[in-house]
């Protein structure tokens, strides 16, 4: 999404979360204006709206060999939605477009082609799915619990979902999912006599694929390793248990 005036405070953060450490350093209390446009946002703190949503634009991405155990946890969640967006915009297209390619003889080229995309599609349907649910609902959750050490205006947008309930299974499951897809892929190359355009094919499909899935395997790995298990000892420490709710539990938060 481009930033712009109109768009509200809190997509501007789930675009861009390291514009807390922004907002921080201003000095400014904003959790309870997440609503706001932006335009109207800056013209109540005095911020020119233009100069402002540059200089969130001019905001460097963390690297991915950054010292994740030491960065606060919304660069953590700048660097995944960064990476969120290379997903979106490199990785599932250049794979898609190999898969889309035309003009092959319909068998079995063709034919074996149709069948690795319908794998593929499914994959990413769920991929497009979790992306969207932590961008959505458990970033700007993080972010909230986050912010709750040191304002208490952050209580009262805390949602009632469970972390640990996210961490431990969505992130298997498509990690999973993913080896799955790309085994079941290679195993129709290797089911096929494959020849040329279609060697080269799937030559390309394989380097892509490999890529992708260490990219993965590593955004993966951040995200347990340092962004839920840290959100998850927050969660513990300010978290009351009030009831379960279709199965999972639901939270209250309060300072101890």
């Amino acid at each position: 999404m481009e930033l712009t005036e109109k768009i509200p405070l809190s997509h501007l953060l789930r675009i861009r979360p390291a514009a807390v450490g922004l907002l921080n350093a201003s000095g400014l209390k904003f959790w309870h204006q997440l609503d706001l446009p932006l335009e109207e946002f800056c013209r109540i703190s005095g911020l020119d709206t233009a100069s402002w949503i540059r200089q969130v634009q001019d905001l460097p991405v963390p690297p991915e060999d950054s010292d994740w155990a030491k960065e606060p946890l919304y660069l953590i969640m700048d660097h995944l939605t960064a990476q969120h967006r290379e997903f979106r915009t490199k990785h599932l297209s250049n794979i898609l477009h190999l898969l889309e390619r035309e003009g092959l003889p319909i068998y079995p080229d063709a034919f074996w082609l149709q069948h690795v995309h319908r794998a593929f599609l499914s994959f990413k349907k769920v991929f497009l799915a979790h992306m969207r649910e932590e961008e959505n609902r458990i970033f700007p959750h993080i972010l909230r619990l986050e912010a709750f050490l040191c304002d208490p205006h952050a209580q009262s947008l805390l949602s009632e979902i469970a972390l640990e309930t996210f961490a431990t299974e969505d992130l298997n499951i498509l990690e999973d999912h993913l080896k799955k897809t790309v085994a079941n892929i290679f195993d129709k190359i290797r089911a096929h006599h494959i020849q040329e355009p279609l060697i080269s094919i799937a030559n390309e499909l394989r380097m892509e694929l490999d890529q992708f899935e260490k990219l993965l395997s590593r955004h993966n790995s951040i995200e347990t390793r340092y962004l839920f298990s840290r959100a998850l000892k927050m969660e513990k420490r300010f978290a009351i248990f009030t009831r379960f709710e279709n199965g999972r539990p639901v939270l209250a938060y309060a300072k101890k």
